[in-house]
């Protein structure tokens, strides 16, 4: 008996040394703490407090992608060089002269004690994950801080979403690359400096950004009297990549201290960033507030570290910013010299002038606290407490609760500025007379509560056509250089179909996301169909092949279905049609606010050019014509590929968005657009549904959550996101606590 003891004993001794960790190295949170994973492998972390669901989040991220959370990491606190040489450097510096990470540290003190603690538990459950799976450490990995986190979700909001610093320097490219001796024009008409630099210049560069990162979203909440069941209802819809930096993932956090909220988050963020509680829930999409500006100084001739300010010179502050950087199989010392002006960070120089980045909220760090609260508010004047925080310097918002309440909110940290300049543009940095004042109170921006028409919604348009009727913000209410949007063709999809019905039932309400209507065809498939007809009969008869294509979108139901054959042909003739024409419609809307425009062929011969070489095209990448959209149009997720319908949503007005690169085949491959999907009804208890376009887990190819939602997503369906403590019980996959 005592050898068959010891045995025992020298085997746990053993295992416990084997896995590199014993009972004592254990944290006390990861025995407070217990995951759940259904069978679609995501994680409902249950725990005694806030810090407890923290650290099984963190735990659970890092099973999932923990080389994410250390290239996010690596990113924000710009260390990334270390690892990757050299062509890191530039980002690194960049991210340093924004001060990121500098902030971060400072300003730590700040965020509330509650919070911190939620932060350190996230990291501890990370780190524990590490220590208990060595082998599956990324290369140069270091222990994460709630510092690391703080600027990962400073990185995340500001220097991409916020003040993306591309955008800055592509507006001052466009004005110094088109003047002599690089002078910028000003513009008359004002005592002070006022700038050439037009609205639509600076407002081209962020819609520019936004489409190529497949980066936007759709959103929008109906009221009791809107809804068949008498229950409010929300729909929850960003449009990201569904790789990299902003690749959401999905979580159920559930703690004796009140936290019980689902919805996705980022890797790296110890928060649900949109989704539901108990009582409420809330989505995002993505506005553009005067939340940043460029300052032109002129520098000293005879010393380039001052600048002119009011007459007088300053001088340029300088900071000294070391690097370590890979080179070769060693790692050298960097020394960059960062400057700032009293407006922010210098961005560019030339001979005779310095441009300077002024950001809002530059030196926050409260924007993570602020969606904590927002998580664990109960009710519409809790979450609009949360909201008046104002941490969160940016996004639309769309809410709805249990209670019938909808809402909607053009969110900004919006300074307030001199009204006699043109805001949209290149600033001069030398009066004070375009400094900055305070921020607008929450109370001053666009918002609209219980609107009449029973409906609120929100795809990236102006906040002044958020509703129907007299219940939208009045523009003249507001300062002009607040937003900085139009109506687009997704907003105006939106409000036909939200205008269309009187009540929707929870079906109808879950097929809008995979509504496929191509509005666009709508405004010009007729006038193409015409301009093709009225043509010679000879001209008709040289291709058979075009003939057939015409007849094939005369007779199109406009939907980007899977077996459609027009659609093809409508994506590439507006592909070629987009990219040549100047002036691609016959009617369009000056004043960007129309539900109706732009529509008609603007150019006739050049859309006739443009159907020729689109049938040529199709014929030429499939051998055929004509081919199905389904042929065209695939989603790939490792050795998988799925058909699928939708679009890109931007150009066509649809509602079922997925940005795709064509690729030599001609086949288009989805790379962003719909990235997750919920739908919630406010019922007792709520019920929601959801989709991503992958599946959970995002490394490992071998996993059957790599790609096991990809097939739903493809046919336009959704997945339970269950809530309640029965329903995972009901569909559980895996119950476990951290470290088991």
């Amino acid at each position: 008996m005592t050898r068959r003891f010891i045995a025992v004993l020298f085997a746990l001794v053993i295992s416990h040394w084997t896995l590199g960790i014993s009972r004592d190295d254990v944290p006390p949170l990861a025995k407070q703490v217990t995951i759940y994973r259904d069978t679609y492998w995501v994680p409902h972390i249950v725990g005694k407090t806030d810090a407890a669901c923290a650290f099984g989040l963190g735990y659970a991220q890092a099973e999932d992608n923990l080389p994410r959370i250390a290239q996010t990491v690596r990113e924000a606190t710009g260390t990334l060089s270390e690892l990757e040489g050299e062509a890191a450097l530039e980002r690194d510096a960049l991210v340093r002269r924004l001060k990121i990470p500098q902030f971060a540290r400072e300003n730590y003190h700040k965020i509330p004690a509650d919070f911190q603690a939620v932060l350190k538990g996230y990291c501890e459950g990370v780190n524990f994950y590490v220590r208990r799976h060595p082998d599956k450490t990324p290369t140069g990995w270091r222990d994460l801080t709630p510092h690391d986190l703080v600027a990962a979700g400073r990185y995340i909001i500001i220097a991409t979403f916020l003040a993306n610093p591309l955008n800055a320097r592509r507006l001052i490219e466009q004005q110094v690359s088109s003047k002599a001796r690089n002078e910028v024009e000003c513009r008359p008409g004002a005592t002070s400096f006022h700038c050439v630099a037009d609205y639509e210049q600076r407002h081209f560069a962020d819609a520019t950004w936004l489409a190529t990162n497949s980066i936007g979203s759709n959103m929008w909440a109906i009221a009791p009297k809107k809804s068949a069941n008498g229950k409010a209802m929300l729909f929850i819809n960003p449009h990201l990549p569904w790789d990299g930096l902003v690749q959401w993932y999905e979580a159920h956090l559930i703690s004796d201290e009140g936290w019980n909220i689902m919805g996705a988050t980022f890797f790296g963020s110890p928060f649900i960033g949109l989704g539901h509680n108990e009582h409420l829930g809330w989505s995002h999409t993505v506005n553009a507030p005067d939340v940043w500006d460029v300052y032109r100084v002129e520098l000293n001739p005879d010393n380039p570290r001052q600048y002119r300010y009011e007459g007088t010179w300053r001088d340029v502050t300088v900071v000294e910013e070391t690097f370590r950087v890979k080179r070769g199989e060693t790692t050298e010392t960097v020394t960059r010299s960062l400057d700032y002006t009293h407006h922010g960070p210098v961005i560019h120089r030339t001979k005779t002038h310095a441009y300077a980045f002024k950001i809002a909220g530059w030196d926050d760090v409260l924007m993570m606290a602020q969606w904590y609260r927002m998580g664990k508010a109960r009710n519409l004047k809790e979450f609009q407490a949360a909201l008046r925080m104002q941490a969160v310097p940016m996004f639309n918002c769309v809410y709805a609760d249990r209670e019938g309440n909808i809402f909607y909110v053009y969110n900004g940290k919006v300074a307030r500025k001199n009204e006699k300049f043109n805001w949209r543009g290149i600033m001069d940095g030398g009066t004070k007379e375009t400094e900055w004042g305070n921020y607008l109170k929450f109370d001053e921006l666009p918002q609209v509560l219980n609107p009449k028409s029973g409906f609120v919604q929100n795809c990236n348009p102006t906040p002044f056509e958020t509703t129907a009727g007299d219940d939208n913000p009045k523009p003249e209410k507001f300062p002009r250089y607040l937003v900085g949007e139009g109506m687009n063709p997704r907003a105006q999809r939106a409000r036909q179909v939200l205008e269309g019905k009187e009540k929707f039932t929870v079906e109808e309400f879950r097929s809008l996301p995979w509504d496929d209507h191509v509005l666009l065809a709508d405004r010009t498939v007729p006038d193409l169909v015409s301009v093709f007809r009225a043509l010679p009969e000879e001209k008709r008869k040289e291709d058979a092949d075009v003939a057939k294509a015409v007849e094939l979108l005369a007779q199109w139901d406009r939907k980007a279905s899977r077996d459609s054959a027009a659609m093809p042909v409508f994506d590439r003739w507006a592909e070629l049609y987009a990219a040549r024409a100047k002036q691609p419609y016959k009617e369009t809307d000056p004043t960007e606010r129309s539900l109706t425009l732009p529509k008609g062929i603007g150019e006739p011969e050049t859309a006739i050019a443009c159907l020729r070489d689109a049938v040529a095209d199709l014929k030429k990448w499939f051998g055929a014509f004509p081919v199905t959209w389904g042929e065209v149009h695939r989603i790939r997720r490792g050795d998988k590929e799925f058909a699928t319908c939708g679009g890109d949503g931007g150009r066509y007005g649809m509602l079922h968005i997925i940005g795709s690169r064509r690729e030599s085949n001609g086949r288009r491959y989805g790379t962003g657009g719909h990235s997750y999907v919920m739908v919630v009804a406010f019922t007792h208890p709520p019920q929601a549904w959801s989709i991503f376009p992958y599946g959970h887990n995002r490394t490992d190819p071998q996993s059957p959550h790599y790609a096991d939602q990809t097939a739903l997503f493809a046919n336009a369906q959704f997945k339970p996101a269950w809530f309640t403590m029965d329903e995972i019980r009901a569909h559980l996959k895996r119950r476990y606590r951290p470290g088991e």
